[in-house]
């Protein structure tokens, strides 16, 4: 069992962030994700509320050719709902068909999305843009993911990690006392999201915008979830544990009535 305010493997040290950056809020994190989507505009979520009130207007123009449509947005819900549904399978090798290449363009304009709905303060602002041209938050993302054999350029890998990730926030449980549960999450999506003509019919593009924007999302709210808890910040906590499980809950996965296990994460 990991010891009280014992930082997990799955997280970005939060001394990482520059001095004077003050976090995005989670709630406009959580916007950028399209799991919480609803129709086809991928910064308005169901039942949005004071979250879509707070979101700066440029956020809600969708940008096809780098986002994807709403169709592959809805198929890779319904996919990850299928997906923990069910143990995963004795075996499920990575598949060529959910990886993607990296381009620098795709990349500037996810940071450009994440910047007008996060950036709240020049503070913020400042030290976002310092993250995102140094590259730190995606080179500490590869590292992690390489640690547990997951690659950061495979669809299936990196909403494996975010969804550890998040169980672990809404739980406020250690997924390192489950490691083989950490290696069958991958597993259990492999062939659901393969499975797909949708997410088959995906650009290159199109899954990397919808990587990266998991990949920072999964880092930003891992730091803020091990600085919440390491201030004894009770209120911020369950503030971020509800945006983060109602994130979720879109694809039909409650993760607070989810178990980490030897077979994937699967309901209790």
């Amino acid at each position: 069992m990991p010891r009280p305010n014992e930082d997990t493997t799955m997280r970005v040290p939060p001394e990482r962030f520059p001095p004077g950056f003050r976090r995005p809020t989670f709630a406009a994190l959580a916007l950028l994700a399209g799991l919480a989507t609803a129709g086809d505009d991928p910064a308005t979520p169901a039942g949005a509320g004071m979250q879509e009130a707070a979101t700066p207007p440029a956020t809600r123009a969708s940008t096809p050719a780098t986002i994807g449509d709403g169709a592959a947005r809805d198929a890779l819900r319904a996919a990850i709902g299928r997906a923990l549904s069910a143990p995963a399978p004795d075996t499920a090798p990575a598949d060529p068909r959910l990886a993607f290449r990296r381009d620098p363009e795709i990349s500037r304009e996810v940071q450009r999305r994440m910047l007008e709905a996060g950036a709240r303060t020049p503070g913020t602002r400042r030290g976002m843009e310092g993250l995102f041209a140094s590259g730190a938050l995606l080179r500490e993302y590869d590292a992690l993911l390489s640690r547990f054999g997951y690659s950061p350029q495979n669809l299936a890998d990196v909403i494996a990690a975010y969804l550890v990730v998040s169980w672990e926030i809404v739980n406020e449980r250690d997924s390192n006392d489950e490691p083989a549960g950490q290696r069958a999450v991958r597993a259990q999506l492999v062939a659901p999201l393969a499975a797909d003509p949708a997410i088959l019919a995906m650009s290159d593009a199109e899954k990397q915008a919808y990587a990266e924007q998991l990949a920072y999302m999964t880092m930003i709210l891992g730091a803020g979830y091990q600085d919440v808890r390491r201030r004894g910040q009770r209120r911020q906590l369950a503030d971020m544990q509800t945006a983060v499980r109602g994130n979720v809950l879109a694809t039909g996965v409650d993760l607070e009535r989810m178990a980490l296990t030897p077979q994937g994460l699967l309901p209790r």
